[in-house]
């Protein structure tokens, strides 16, 4: 009983003072799980679990959505170059680390992934918020974290899938109605346009939950084709850009928080050794100098002007990082010491880079300053217009 007045209180509180300090409310809501999973036996709270791993798959969508295919297209040479660069710089150098370590190829390769990724979810908001999505440097910033986001996902299929005679059949399956889905749900959401009963974002939620399903029945992990399922999604009809705002509602209000404090609730600070804490320094160092670097090289050749600010900002890394080190912790695959690792490198590394991001400004006129909300869709830019400092 304690456990369901407790965990809801602790992530309204940490929404409220993330907002406070500006600090992305995914990172309270995290720390608000570390809190609680000190103080609290989650193991009575069975609904955490269900609704984290819808939060899951709602984000990993969502997460596709903000993938923009025009602007992929129109910045493609320079983003892939810079994606490319940015992600593998920091996971070169990470497996390098592993493998030093004596670590397996499986996990040196998810320590890889899990910290070479770039949170879309934040970098988006903040580009926008800043006004740099006007620009030339704006788009080629959000382009590139785009690749790596995309990157992230190509590396987690290929290292979670599991091949079988079933699992083709069931992918075939999957990719035939993936080809399908927009001719089939497109009428389906002109029709029942507008429904009081909300019909169409049921529906929504049922195509995902459905495909998420099939995924696992096909061997993929349900954050990979919920993210597929975003991308096809993201060239939605601008009229039925409402259903898409009213996921974003559900998701960022109940189901994201719940996915962050669950996965803070995983980390045993009161099982932390030495041993941990040691690897935490020395991949959090590894990871974001590699990171800056690899994101800062590149767009430094392109002559951007926002280069350094953009080794800064392409260092939040949350959801990717997170779902790589739950899925691989469950599948016994990583470690409780590589699993820490991870998740206090993807909690640490955001922590930096909003410290950073906050003192550096992106271009010498700009004198404006980020609300962090780690929330948003790019096709809200239009209707809400970047936050300015009052006088």
């Amino acid at each position: 009983m304690l456990n369901n007045i407790v965990v809801p209180l602790l992530i309204v509180v940490s929404g409220f003072i993330c907002l406070e300090f500006f600090i992305p409310i995914a990172i309270g809501e995290l720390i608000a799980g570390i809190i609680g999973g000190l103080i609290l036996d989650l193991k009575k709270t069975p609904w955490l679990e269900f609704l984290s791993q819808l939060g899951l798959i709602s984000l990993m969508f969502l997460a596709g959505f903000e993938i923009d295919l025009l602007t992929l297209y129109r910045n493609r040479y320079k983003s892939i170059v810079v994606g490319v660069v940015s992600f593998f710089i920091p996971f070169i150098l990470i497996y390098l680390l592993c493998s030093l370590f004596k670590m397996a190829f499986l996990p040196s390769v998810l320590m890889g992934i899990g910290l070479s990724t770039t949170s879309l979810a934040i970098v988006f908001p903040i580009l926008r918020e800043k006004n740099l999505l006007e620009k030339d440097s704006g788009q080629l910033l959000l382009a590139s974290a785009m690749v790596v986001d995309i990157i992230s996902m190509v590396m987690l299929s290929l290292v979670f899938y599991h091949v079988s005679i079933k699992s083709i059949l069931i992918l075939i399956i999957v990719v035939a109605a993936l080809f399908f889905i927009r001719k089939m749900v497109f009428p389906i959401f002109e029709r029942y346009k507008g429904n009081r009963t909300e019909f169409e974002l049921k529906f929504l939620l049922l195509i995902i939950l459905a495909f998420s399903f099939l995924a696992q029945e096909a061997g993929m992990h349900e954050a990979v084709i919920s993210f597929v399922l975003g991308v096809i999604f993201s060239e939605i009809d601008p009229n039925h850009e409402a259903i898409i705002e009213k996921l974003n509602s559900v998701v960022f209000s109940l189901l994201a928080p719940i996915f962050f404090f669950h996965a803070g609730a995983m980390i045993r600070l009161n099982e932390i050794s030495f041993y941990v804490v040691g690897f935490f320094f020395i991949f959090l160092f590894s990871s974001m100098v590699g990171k800056f670097i690899g994101t800062y090289l590149p767009l430094k050749l392109f002559s951007c002007e926002v280069s350094k600010y953009a080794g800064i900002l392409f260092n939040y890394r949350l959801s990717f990082g997170l779902v790589t080190a739950i899925y691989g912790y469950e599948k016994k695959m990583l470690t409780p010491e590589m699993f820490n690792t991870i998740l206090l490198c993807v909690l640490f590394s955001s922590l930096i880079a909003t410290y950073w991001e906050k003192r550096l400004k992106p271009t010498n006129n700009e004198n404006l300053r980020g609300n962090l909300i780690s929330s948003g869709l790019r096709h809200l830019k239009n209707k809400f217009p970047p936050w300015k400092n009052t006088p």
